[in-house]
């Protein structure tokens, strides 16, 4: 069986596995890429995200980035518009410096070219709030 980083989050924690995780006061913002969206329900990653304390979570409107997989390298110009089209929005997503969370690596690069905001996988939030007990 294969997990989303989010399942195996939620698995963990259900076994008492998962350790500690340090609090983020701060509303974030989420893009989902597609294919995470056709195998479960936002609602995973929202009880993963939940383990942060007071870490609030706004999932953006967005739809597909149009790179995913070898799409966007083999067709250029129709990822470039696809991508534009991921803003369903507003200019105010433009323009934030807020740190957007993101699910996948081709999400990643169009995001790097839409918008100030940084950039940040969901993974690399999680793991960066793990509190070390000694």
């Amino acid at each position: 069986m294969v997990n989303l980083f989010e399942e195996l989050v939620l698995i963990l924690h259900k076994r008492d596995l998962m350790p500690k995780l340090a609090v983020i006061d701060k509303e974030i913002d989420i893009h989902l890429n597609c294919h995470q969206k056709a195998l479960v329900d936002k609602q995973v990653t929202i009880d993963a995200l939940s383990l942060i304390p007071k870490l609030r979570v706004n999932f953006l409107n967005t739809g597909c980035c149009g790179k995913a997989g070898d799409f966007g390298i083999k067709h250029t110009q129709l990822s470039d518009k696809i991508k534009l089209q991921m803003l369903d929005i507003g200019i105010e997503f433009l323009d934030t410096e807020n740190i957007i969370l993101y699910s996948g690596y081709s999400c990643k690069t169009q995001l790097l070219s839409l918008c100030k905001g940084i950039p940040l996988s969901i993974q690399a939030l999680v793991v960066s709030t793990i509190r070390i007990n000694h």
